[in-house]
C-alpha cells in the first residue's frame, strides 16, 4: 500500500484565506449542490498529485525512512485560519480518509535551498553515455539499477532538491509565485495511505 498527497492552495485576500481551486461536492453518484458531511465530500482540481516519497519527507517528514531528509517543517496540523472549503476537506479527513495535515507558505518554500545536493543518484549506463549522465543528469537510454547488456559503467552524481522534487519544483512553485506575494500564498496538504 502506498501513500499519496492531497494538496490545495490558499491565497490571503482581505484578511481571509481563500481556496484557490475549482471544486464541487460529490455524493458518489456525481456532483451535488450542497455539502452534507453525512453523504458528500469535496472534490477539487489538485495542482500536484505525484507520489514522491522524498518530497513527502521534505515537506512534512512523511515516509522519511532512516531520517534521510530534514523536513522543512514537521507536521503542523490544520491551520486555525483555514479557508471554508479547506475546512470541509479537513472535516472529511476526520473520518479517516486523510492523515498528517500540514501547510507551508510560499515564502517558506522559496527560502529552501532547492539547488543544494540532497542525495546521490547512481546506476549503470552504456560507456558512450557517461558524459551525458554526468553533465545533464540523464543518459539517453536511462539509468539501470544493475549492469545489464550495454549498461556496464557505474555512474554517480549529486541529486539536488529541485531534481528530486521534479514537477513540484518545476511546475507548482512557478504557479504559486504567479498567485501573489510569498507570505500571502500557501499550500495545505495531507496524505492517505
Amino acid at each position: 500500500m502506498g501513500t499519496d498527497i492531497h494538496l490545495w492552495v490558499e491565497i490571503l485576500q482581505e484578511g481571509r484565506w481563500v481556496f484557490a481551486h475549482p471544486h464541487y461536492f460529490d455524493s458518489g453518484d456525481g456532483a451535488v449542490e450542497t455539502y452534507d458531511p453525512e453523504v458528500t465530500w469535496v472534490e477539487w482540481e489538485q495542482p500536484y498529485r505525484v507520489r514522491n516519497y522524498a518530497l513527502f519527507a521534505l515537506l512534512a517528514n512523511v515516509r522519511n525512512h532512516d531520517n534521510r531528509f530534514t523536513p522543512l517543517s514537521f507536521p503542523r496540523g490544520v491551520p486555525g485560519d483555514l479557508s471554508d472549503i479547506g475546512r470541509l476537506i479537513a472535516r472529511d479527513g476526520e473520518e479517516g480518509l486523510y492523515h498528517t495535515f500540514s501547510w507551508l507558505t510560499l515564502e517558506e518554500l522559496l527560502d529552501h535551498d532547492w539547488d543544494a545536493p540532497c542525495s546521490m543518484e547512481s546506476g549503470y549506463v552504456p560507456a558512450d553515455e557517461v558524459d551525458d549522465f554526468v553533465r545533464h543528469g540523464q543518459a539517453p537510454s536511462l539509468l539501470k539499477s544493475s549492469a545489464v547488456g550495454r549498461h556496464t559503467v557505474r555512474v554517480e552524481r549529486p541529486l539536488t532538491f529541485a531534481e528530486m522534487a521534479g514537477a513540484f519544483h518545476d511546475e507548482l512553485l512557478p504557479l504559486l509565485k504567479s498567485l501573489g506575494a510569498p507570505d500571502r500564498v500557501r499550500i495545505v496538504f495531507c496524505f492517505d495511505s
